[in-house]
């Protein structure tokens, strides 16, 4: 017969009581295994219900969810680095605001509340506030405010059009887009607005590598708008689309490895997906669709940020 001192009992408990702590906490995380991944997905604006509106998609195309259900137009989505919020422009108070709502489409708010157009929303990295035009001082400018639509600071102050801003992955810089040399050219500037410094490609729309690295922008170019990219420091443009149709509005995933783009070679905008090297382009969004503004929900870990109601 097996006799069982108290010591031999209290270490057996404190064995189990340990292993019940690790599975609570993610022992596996502990013991060198990785978290669960949660599913990238890429929200768009798509007219497929007789209305623009924003919906998700998975990276394949399938999975088509369909978040805001408004009268108005809903477009230009940007999902938050933590996963939980999409910002987005809408018409729904009579003129174009920024708003934002939970990742599966509840409590839509709008952040922005004024008689002028406000839109090309971006997250900060730490996704605390959002930086975007508005032409509310007069002309198209700069602005930056907290993710709750408060301490609305203006950042850019020059008599030319300022546009599309889009905070850096390290926080400390915004790429826009300003009209000051007489053409649309790209330009950096610290996140409180000092140091404005050209980037010397003419273009629209740029978009920052997940590396910080590289900015992907469209431009004119043989008669028609192709995806380019160009090293942060403004060298070795290289362009990516070279078709007869336009290609434009370019995002790269979380990743790095891959970009979603809009084109019209299918005859209508829709929502293509190609390498970051510009090769296997394949269309994602339903054929026939007029979708626009693709955006990726970031890789997070620890599962699904949400739970989006099916479309219709």
């Amino acid at each position: 017969m097996t006799c069982h001192t108290k010591s031999t009992r209290s270490r057996a408990v404190s064995v189990g009581t340990l292993a019940s702590v690790l599975l609570a906490v993610g022992g596996a995380a502990l013991f060198g295994q990785s978290e669960p991944t949660q599913p990238t997905k890429i929200a768009y604006a798509c007219n497929r219900d007789g209305n623009l509106e924003i919906y998700t998609m998975n990276p394949d195309g399938s999975g088509l969810t369909r978040l805001t259900r408004n009268a108005a137009k809903d477009a230009e989505p940007k999902w938050s680095p933590d996963g939980q919020r999409i910002a987005f422009k809408s018409t729904r108070d009579r003129n174009a605001e920024i708003y934002a709502m939970n990742a599966d489409g509840s409590d839509p708010r709008n952040l922005t509340r004024n008689p002028a157009r406000d839109e090309d929303c971006s997250w900060s990295p730490d996704s605390k506030e959002l930086c975007f035009a508005s032409n509310r001082d007069g002309n198209f400018e700069i602005y930056r405010m907290h993710a709750d639509g408060t301490n609305v600071t203006r950042l850019t102050k020059h008599p030319s059009r300022d546009l599309s801003p889009c905070w850096s992955p390290s926080g400390k810089l915004i790429v826009f887009v300003s009209h000051r040399e007489g053409a649309d050219g790209i330009h950096i500037m610290n996140a409180d607005g000092t140091g404005v410094r050209r980037v010397p490609v003419a273009g629209g729309n740029p978009r920052w590598s997940p590396d910080g690295k590289t900015i992907v922008f469209h431009r004119t170019a043989d008669g028609n708008r192709d995806v380019w990219a160009v090293n942060a420091d403004g060298t070795a443009p290289k362009r990516l689309t070279d078709h007869p149709a336009d290609d434009a509005l370019a995002a790269y995933s979380p990743d790095g490895s891959k970009m979603a783009f809009v084109s019209l070679r299918a005859g209508r905008p829709a929502v293509f997906v190609m390498k970051r090297d510009g090769t296997e382009v394949r269309q994602l969004s339903p054929k026939g669709e007029f979708a626009i503004s693709p955006s990726w929900s970031p890789s997070l870990r620890g599962g699904a940020a949400s739970k989006p109601v099916k479309a219709e």
